[in-house]
């Protein structure tokens, strides 16, 4: 049986204006209410460090964003599973035509040098026209006897805002799981998708200490590994799932622990003004 989550999660491809292909990272599909967020870190499509806000070489500044995002649960139809679902390549344009950043982001990044590394990127089109089929652009789906069924199919695979407000307590030495993509984790291919890689890790550190240099940040040991910063840091715990964050890999320079950094869960609900 798959989980859920697996398809939640994507790889970010990202392109300078020119074209070039710069280093990936991960993210994950948030759904609030009807609609659909994509969550990653600022730093991966600022190309610079959020700590100092220094802009790298204009040639390496991510311009377009490439995924693909998984599509499930046809109307009127018993569900098929999971991995037999739909996948959807998108190219989303990261500035608009005057150069205005198109992502969400925390209002203290223009107060605080120490802004917080969480950015959403609004998905807007209509999955309602999306014909199952074979033959439709940009679509790609694994066959199956149930693949000739004329059907629309309406739902991204996306983790629900409502996750966050699970009442199950977390806190050290807790196991929980980030969900995202390594460096060429890509088992079809580079270019193809696949289901998510999971790293088990441990909450290292209480969330809501009074005393650490922030009280929306807590530290997980061990980290994941490279290319999984942006990825959903999930705790699965009482058969009930949990969102408790998102990844960085910008965290554990200044000591030697093998750590990794996440931004709480609740800041997504303040970046998002839900309640």
């Amino acid at each position: 049986m798959n989980n859920p989550l697996s398809f939640c999660s994507l790889k970010l491809d990202f392109f300078s204006k020119e074209g070039v292909r710069l280093k990936p990272a991960s993210g994950f599909v948030l759904e609030v209410g009807r609609r659909y967020y994509l969550i990653t870190n600022r730093h991966v499509v600022c190309s610079r460090d959020t700590s100092q806000d220094l802009q790298e070489d204009a040639a390496t500044e991510p311009y377009t964003l490439k995924t693909t995002i998984h599509i499930h649960r046809g109307e009127g139809e018993t569900r098929v599973p999971l991995h037999m679902g739909m996948r959807k390549k998108i190219t989303i344009p990261l500035y608009d035509s005057k150069g205005k950043p198109q992502w969400m982001e925390s209002q203290d990044h223009k107060q605080s040098q120490s802004s917080i590394d969480i950015i959403a990127l609004s998905l807007q089109f209509d999955l309602t026209l999306e014909l199952l089929s074979a033959n439709t652009p940009g679509i790609y789906m694994n066959r199956g006897s149930w693949s000739k069924i004329s059907n629309y199919w309406m739902k991204i695979s996306a983790i629900p805002i409502s996750e966050i407000d699970t009442d199950v307590e977390y806190g050290p030495p807790d196991v929980v799981h980030i969900i995202g993509y390594p460096l060429d984790w890509a088992p079809d291919g580079i270019d193809r998708s696949s289901s998510a890689f999971w790293r088990t890790s441990f909450i290292a550190s209480e969330i809501y200490e009074p005393g650490t240099t922030r009280s929306d940040v807590f530290f997980v040991d061990p980290c994941a590994p490279e290319g999984m910063t942006g990825s959903p840091v999930v705790g699965m715990k009482n058969n009930r799932i949990k969102l408790l964050g998102v990844y960085s890999d910008r965290s554990t320079a200044e000591f030697s622990a093998n750590a990794g950094f996440v931004w709480g869960a609740w800041l997504l609900k303040e970046l998002l003004h839900t309640s």
